[in-house]
């Protein structure tokens, strides 16, 4: 029902005591008796200690009769920390006790809704095609190997074999709250969807996977485009490349290249915005010779000649 790399026989599955993680847990304990599977338990710490008390008895009770291993971890972070912050603390965490345990991959229990909600939240924000795809099955994270081997489950999947396995789980209560914009998401607005056309959540799920396939048709066409770019440095250290050979690329393509070299100047892509992207884009296009009015994130200044666009890093001493 699930599948796994060949020749891994020490698996993690990062189990919240939910009920998505507590099949995905049975289902990896059942799935080959030489694989240790070993229960990864993160505690975030922002709920009431009532709340957090409930959740790890359920997990240790739960993990003790399954005759799983369990590995726990309480983190101390800010009651009102945001959703980024949990997940990346979470990751973390996950990695480091999976590298303590001498695991080869760290399974996730994320399933076909939460491609749907993904994709949603994403759109919503004005996400670019890179983040209309789906969630990746297999991807490295921390320095450790992750797996989603519940993807292509619906959560009628989920309850219907955790009804058939006769398998409990834990009810987060915070799960109930709209204080998080996934929780809105999942309580409030997808069901009004759903009400408003029946199926629109595999719809929306399957149209995701779709702009995954177009990423990588685009990715790879990217890679034939740019493969040689010429580039040139002067004397005063300032990069040049041939204007014309920008201006005659596809425009997703040229956007993506802006989106790329953009993250390489200034250390990464937390600064860059599709805004810079469009600027940039726009200036190679129709900017009239001279120096764009504004710099680029990493202080990147660019300059347009009638053949070549130039490009440099100004010093943080720099006017």
């Amino acid at each position: 029902m699930i599948q796994l790399p060949e020749n891994f026989n020490r698996v993690g599955v990062a189990f919240s005591g939910g009920k998505d993680s507590a099949v995905l847990l049975h289902l990896l304990k059942n799935h080959d008796p030489s694989v240790a599977v070993v229960a990864l338990h993160v505690n975030h710490g922002v709920r009431s200690q009532e709340s957090c008390k409930a959740e790890c008895d359920f997990v240790r009770s739960f993990c003790d009769e399954q005759g799983v291993s369990l590995c726990e971890k309480t983190l101390s972070l800010e009651k009102d920390a945001g959703e980024n912050t949990l997940r990346k603390a979470r990751y973390l965490v996950l990695a480091e006790m999976a590298q303590t345990e001498g695991l080869q991959v760290v399974a996730l229990g994320h399933h076909r809704q939460d491609q749907t909600e993904s994709f949603l939240m994403h759109m919503l924000r004005g996400a670019d095609l890179r983040g209309l795809s789906p969630m990746k099955d297999d991807f490295q994270r921390e320095g450790m190997r992750f797996m989603r081997p519940l993807l292509g489950w619906s959560p009628e999947m989920l309850s219907q074999y955790a009804e058939k396995m006769q398998l409990k789980h834990f009810e987060d209560p915070t799960n109930r709250e709209n204080h998080y914009r996934r929780n809105k998401l999942r309580n409030q607005i997808i069901p009004k969807l759903e009400d408003y056309h029946s199926g629109c959540s595999e719809r929306i799920a399957e149209l995701s996977e779709a702009m995954g396939e177009l990423l990588e048709w685009r990715d790879g066409e990217y890679e034939k485009a740019f493969a040689q770019m010429n580039w040139h440095k002067n004397a005063k250290g300032e990069l040049l490349v041939s204007r014309k050979l920008l201006q005659d690329k596809p425009l997703v393509l040229l956007r993506e290249w802006a989106y790329r070299f953009l993250s390489e100047k200034s250390g990464g892509t937390a600064q860059v915005n599709r805004g810079h992207v469009h600027q940039l884009v726009d200036f190679i296009h129709n900017g009239a010779p001279g120096y764009h009015p504004t710099l680029f994130p990493g202080r990147l200044q660019v300059r347009a000649q009638k053949r070549k666009m130039v490009f440099f890093t100004l010093s943080d001493n720099s006017d």
